[in-house]
């Protein structure tokens, strides 16, 4: 979920396999340097990024993207891709994808990612994960929409 310029690790699940992603509830990141937060500062407006960092981007200790310039033409790939892409930007040794939950244009509310070892993380996977994460997305969009804002 959204917490300023950070985002915040709310729930998860973990895999079955013995090499796997553990859970980080409650951990909170800043948002450009993992695939969720880059998914939803990717459907704000980019003067709303901007205000999120007056001073800049808070160093993170693995980030690849270290100033807005470069951040900017990293939203502007998510957008394209319709998802956030993190491998080893968050922390050492893990790659995820995440799609924003915007039930309202402009509006992330939260996103759903999926963490991978990159030990095995394969980048031609990505479509059939965007399509799963894409689909439970619009579900829980539709869902929220229903509730009202």
């Amino acid at each position: 979920m959204p917490a300023g310029a950070d985002v915040r690790f709310v729930d998860g699940m973990e895999g079955d396999q013995p090499l796997r992603i553990g859970l980080r509830t409650g951990a909170r990141m800043p948002a450009y340097c993992t695939s969720g937060g880059k998914a939803m500062l990717a459907a704000l407006d980019w003067s709303e990024v901007e205000a999120l960092h007056p001073r800049g981007l808070r160093p993170w200790p693995h980030a690849r993207i270290r100033d807005l310039p470069s951040l900017r033409r990293q939203l502007a790939r998510t957008r394209k891709q319709g998802y956030g892409a993190n491998v080893e930007e968050s922390e050492p040794g893990v790659a995820a994808i995440g799609v924003s939950i915007s039930p309202w244009p402009g509006r992330p509310v939260a996103a759903l990612s999926v963490a991978i070892p990159t030990a095995r993380f394969d980048r031609r996977e990505e479509p059939g994960l965007y399509a799963h994460l894409r689909e439970v997305c619009t579900a829980a969009e539709r869902a929220l929409r229903l509730r009202g804002p």
